[in-house]
């Protein structure tokens, strides 16, 4: 399949495509004469401040309505001149090609091809011209969410809900394509995170069931997106009890988007860390396949099939598949899933309308385990507990998940530079779990054995059915000298939640002479029940205006939310409801030189619902978020983009303990402060070196907080220090020619785990950084198949032994040791 690649700049509605380098029809050079006039109005407001080509040529595009066909390899490398006056749209463009040696020709009333000096004049190819793939460069909402070649994206479709390009958002976004996920054989979506600044993942340790990320500090359970919209939605639209979590499988994914910072102005209810949208493969016009069968390290297979294509005029179409078993470090950790996710998309009139859908089935065991300190962290006189010890028992431990998603994308133009777009999606996750959790505490550790494992059993089922909608209106207009892309919208979420937990009985476990089937796994009790919905409606707009070099981007959003919940628990049951409203938002201020360095200024704010009440009966209110950020990005070519950024961030209305009526009950006293510095590089360079590198400082502090003892104290499992470098060569000419190899370091920082009692008082667990290192070899198998390559990663090369996380002196967890994958694959 042939990649888009975003250019580094401004946004458009016509398509950019690359075509053919060495084709021409008419011929002129960018101070010459014209051989044919472009369709468009004498004179248009234009103002294009000098930057990469590929960018001034697509902020042409979309301020012209005039198509650019342009070749990659001739506007690499290359500055546009500035061009800014009520001029004709043909002066513009010359103007634009001063100095770079290009010159245009048309090749219909609204579209122009840029081609070399040495183009012939001629509809044939020019004598030993080579035909260049065809890549489409565009600033359109769509292709903002689509694929991109390498590890740099142009665009993105998350920071502004249109195709924005990525230098001139004045907010932190992190992209990650299909290149980067393929690069680490990601088969989850913390995987695809592992080289991300200010994002931590698998801080609890190894867990097969689920992903475990937080984005500066604050954790994701309720700020992960699907394709726009609210899908992981936790325990605030009901996916709730820590188990009922979807999965979404990164093979059915284009990219990966991470918005930073309060964003309820767009989305709604989010924690003020930010938010993470992945966005799905949809149909393409362009028919390709790739087909793949894989092997883990541990022996467990998978193939996998991806098709796209028209299947007539007018309708494309695209079918994924995926079957395969995941192994684990203890047999009983073994998962299998199956995948299927068709997609159908239609031309109707000027606009498209898609439909989609996905299943997916998993099956298996649990590799979950939490350990004491005492033989993990820290020593123990029995010696180091295993990392492959199984703390559960092999009848009693499985996790089994199914995911439907069902729904329809529409976006049509309405005359007049207005668009509409709407989507609406139903969604239902399953789940049901038997496992054996540690039940091992003791106030004093000297009354420990120093080896048995008390435990005790847990089954839990659950439901969720969530429904989503969004509706927004885009208009693009100019209001004097200044250009606005306007949107205004609506979207719904209403989420259904129904789960069940029961414990019971479970034999305790010798450590380190571990027997299992034992038998005396039973007597459930009810644990809690709960059977609950919730309504969110969200009205928004946001305007994204340009005024020469400047880029001003406010939003704002309010909305209302309704809660029912009908729990039951051991200490007896409550029914809860409660009507919460927030008003959110956005401001931005960047200005873009015209060497590519763009410096920008944003604070936002963000609210989430926390559902029940206090002692007096008093409903919680939501809890509110708010940042300041200052940050550059530098982007000198098209393959290089730098950022960095500072941010203060705030959380007020967290829930404490109440210290006077005691547990269960709380107050909403507690705040917490994240403050820290990002910055990330990404190159896709022309001698075939690829490079992404991050490093993030996070200071997070407690600073109210009714539980003295964490008072003033970091967030858990939340690392001042991170630090990633990967970097791969793509052998341009030898025998080797298209063998890629390529390696990266991560380097996490400590982090403060659970509080423990020392003679001084009350301490936070200190959990020491640990370092990793991945590799990756790739090697055409063009004697196979033309488009075949095999595969080959590792992460965890040195398989590093460390703990990730503590949440108490008795609940450690190992990281993920040495984990391979070998995957032969070919593209049709």
């Amino acid at each position: 399949m042939k990649k888009t690649k975003s250019a580094t700049m401004s946004c458009l509605n016509p398509v950019l495509s690359v075509l053919l380098a060495s084709t021409a029809f008419f011929s002129v050079t960018a101070t010459g004469s014209v051989h044919a006039q472009i369709q468009a109005p004498i004179n248009a407001s234009i103002n294009i401040p000098a930057q990469p080509l590929s960018a001034a040529l697509i902020a042409f595009s979309r301020q012209t309505q005039i198509e650019i066909f342009a070749p990659t390899s001739l506007s690499a490398n290359k500055q546009s001149s500035p061009v800014k006056g009520n001029i004709a749209p043909e002066d513009a463009l010359k103007g634009l090609l001063v100095g770079t040696g290009l010159q245009y020709r048309f090749s219909g009333s609204r579209s122009v091809v840029i081609e070399g000096a040495s183009a012939q004049d001629t509809n044939a190819p020019a004598e030993g011209a080579v035909l260049l793939d065809t890549i489409t460069v565009s600033g359109g909402y769509q292709e903002a969410r689509g694929a991109f070649d390498g590890y740099l994206a142009g665009l993105t479709a998350t920071a502004t809900k249109s195709g924005t390009s990525l230098l001139e958002i004045p907010q932190s976004v992190n992209v990650i394509g299909r290149e980067e996920i393929e690069s680490h054989t990601a088969s989850r979506l913390s995987e695809t995170l592992r080289y991300t600044p200010g994002v931590t993942v698998e801080a609890d340790g190894v867990d097969s069931r689920f992903d475990s990320i937080s984005i500066r500090g604050f954790n994701t359970e309720n700020a992960t997106w699907l394709d726009g919209m609210a899908y992981q939605a936790g325990a605030s639209l009901g996916s709730g009890n820590n188990w009922t979590i979807p999965q979404i499988d990164p093979f059915t994914l284009e990219r990966v988007e991470i918005l930073k910072g309060p964003s309820s102005s767009l989305y709604g209810q989010l924690p003020p860390g930010g938010m993470i949208n992945q966005l799905s493969k949809r149909p393409s016009s362009e028919q390709s396949s790739t087909a793949q069968a894989g092997v883990d390290g541990f022996g467990k297979g998978s193939i996998g099939y991806d098709w796209t294509g028209p299947l007539t005029e007018g309708i494309d179409f695209r079918i994924i598949a995926k079957l395969g078993e995941t192994g684990a470090r203890i047999s009983e950790g073994d998962r299998k899933r199956t995948l299927i996710a068709p997609s159908i998309a239609f031309d109707v009139g000027e606009g498209k309308l898609t439909l989609h859908a996905q299943w997916q089935r998993d099956r298996g065991g649990i590799e979950y385990t939490w350990l004491p300190a005492y033989g993990t962290l820290w020593s123990n006189p029995n010696g180091d507990i295993s990392r492959k010890l199984f703390t559960g028992d092999p009848d009693f431990n499985s996790y089994d998940r199914d995911q439907t998603i069902v729904g329809y994308e529409y976006e049509t133009p309405l005359g007049n530079d207005l668009t509409l777009r709407h989507a609406l999606r139903w969604s239902q996750v399953k789940t049901d779990l038997e496992m054996i959790q540690t039940d091992l505490w003791f106030d004093n550790p000297a009354d420990w054995d120093w080896r048995t494992m008390e435990r005790y059993a847990v089954k839990a089922t659950g439901t969720a059915n969530n429904l989503v909608s969004d509706t927004s209106f885009n208009w693009d207009t100019d209001i004097g000298d200044t250009r606005h892309r306007f949107i205004a919208g609506v979207d719904y979420a209403s989420s259904k939640f129904n789960a069940t937990r029961l414990s019971g009985d479970a034999p305790s476990l010798d450590l380190f002479n571990p027997v299992y089937g034992q038998g005396g796994i039973g007597n459930f009790e009810l644990l809690s029940h709960t059977d609950s919905k919730l309504d969110q409606l969200g009205l928004y707009v946001q305007d994204q205006a340009e005024f020469g070099n400047w880029r001003f981007l406010a939003g704002l959003r309010h909305d209302w939310t309704k809660a029912h919940a009908d729990n039951e628990k051991r200490r007896g049951s409550e029914i809860i409801d409660q009507k919460n409203s927030a008003l959110s938002g956005r401001l931005g201020l960047l200005y873009l030189f015209d060497n590519g360095v763009a410096p920008y200024l944003n604070y936002g704010t963000s609210f989430q619902p926390v559902v029940g009440a206090d002692f007096e009966g008093d409903v919680f209110k939501p809890m509110r978020g708010k940042q300041f950020e200052v940050g550059v990005r530098y982007a000198p070519s098209d393959d290089l983009l730098w950022s960095a950024a500072l941010f203060d961030t705030r959380q007020t209305n967290r829930l404490t303990d109440d210290t006077i009526n005691g547990w269960p009950y709380q107050v909403q006293t507690g705040e917490v402060r994240s403050r820290g510095f990002e910055t990330e590089l990404k190159a896709d360079l022309s001698n075939g070196w690829g490079v992404t590198a991050g490093y993030s400082y996070v200071d997070t502090k407690i600073t109210s907080s009714e539980i003295l003892e964490e008072l003033n104290q970091q967030l858990i499992y939340s690392p001042r220090h991170q630090a990633s470098l990967w970097v791969d060569y793509t052998v341009q000419n030898s025998i080797l020619e298209g063998w890629k190899i390529g390696s990266g370091v991560r380097y996490t920082g400590s982090s403060r785990g659970g509080d423990v009692e020392t003679p001084s008082g009350y301490a936070g667990i200190k959990i020491p950084g640990y370092t990793l290192v991945d590799f990756r070899l790739s090697a055409p198998l063009s004697k196979l198949h033309d488009g075949a390559k095999l595969n080959f990663s590792v992460s965890n090369l040195f398989d590093k032994k460390y703990v990730s996380g503590c949440g108490s002196n008795w609940t450690c967890g190992y990281g993920y040791g040495r984990t391979m994958q070998l995957t032969v694959s070919s593209t049709f």
